[in-house]
């Protein structure tokens, strides 16, 4: 069952979702009200017309088309919470990455029309050039009109791709005194337990990236570090949420600052924010 509530008027509204075969889908996107995405892991499911029509796009097949160009040889699935979808291209965007320190390329777009990957001339940001970064660094994506843009978990740089140039651009951006970069995750065997939540603690984070389509800005969310570990028998993780400090800065499509913001401590999650009509959401 697919359930739509309306932040407009309120209205609440579903449909049953009649999937082909053993289709499991653990994310959607909402491309129109007949017209949904879902994705299983493995295969694409456009859901047309409240499922009077369904096409099944099997991921793996035409990967070779990539081998060399990417770094890995299959696409990296945690790149966001929902699918991110190219709608121009009628394509969706993913992520490719290996802890390999040669310099490939990090996205590629698989196309419903076609049905066929195509790698983007994307790479990671200068910084890295080098590093043989984890799988435990993926981007969060903002896609607008022209192309789209990203950011690491890790780093302040702000990357943009633009489709018709085919030019990467990127640009540090802070948002708060103090340390600015967290140590990049690699694969090493120094990363127990132990040190991992204090590295959660003691590093800033840039949580989020969204595109407003509607007042053509980047919103950026992000976290300066603790500095401090949490007191001996309190989870880690509650200690965070209660005492981060976020900060929600709003960018041009030039990449220039618009205005930044600091939130109130231990009330929002932004991992779920989103735009719509009146702005931004950030439960």
């Amino acid at each position: 069952m697919l359930s739509k509530f309306s932040l407009m008027d309120q209205s609440l509204s579903q449909v049953e979702l009649k999937l082909v075969g053993d289709f499991r889908p653990s994310k959607m996107h909402y491309i129109s009200a007949d017209s949904i995405l879902f994705y299983d892991g493995a295969r694409l499911l456009l859901y047309l017309d409240a499922g009077a029509d369904q096409q099944v796009f099997p991921l793996f097949e035409g990967l070779a088309e990539l081998e060399g160009a990417v770094y890995a040889e299959y696409p990296y699935e945690r790149i966001a919470n929902s699918l991110v979808y190219l709608p121009d291209q009628k394509s969706v965007l993913f992520y490719f990455a290996k802890a390999d320190a040669a310099k490939k390329r990090i996205f590629a777009s698989y196309s419903l029309e076609a049905k066929t990957w195509t790698s983007l001339a994307v790479y990671h940001p200068a910084e890295f050039d080098g590093v043989t970064l984890d799988y435990t660094t993926f981007p969060s994506v903002a896609v607008e009109q022209s192309g789209f843009a990203f950011v690491y978990s890790i780093s302040p740089t702000v990357s943009t791709y633009d489709f018709n140039s085919g030019e990467q651009q990127e640009v540090p951006i802070s948002s708060f005194e103090g340390k600015q970069s967290a140590e990049p995750q690699t694969m090493r065997d120094s990363w127990d337990q132990a040190y991992f939540q204090n590295w959660v603690l003691t590093s800033p984070n840039y949580l989020k990236l969204l595109y407003d389509p509607y007042r053509q800005v980047y919103y950026r969310i992000s976290q300066e570090a603790l500095g401090k570990e949490a007191p001996v028998g309190e989870d880690h993780y509650t200690f965070l949420l209660r005492n981060r400090q976020l900060y929600l800065t709003v960018l041009n499509e030039k990449l220039e600052v618009l205005g930044n913001y600091s939130l109130e401590k231990g009330k929002y999650d932004p991992s779920h924010a989103f735009v719509f009509l009146q702005g931004l959401w950030i439960p």
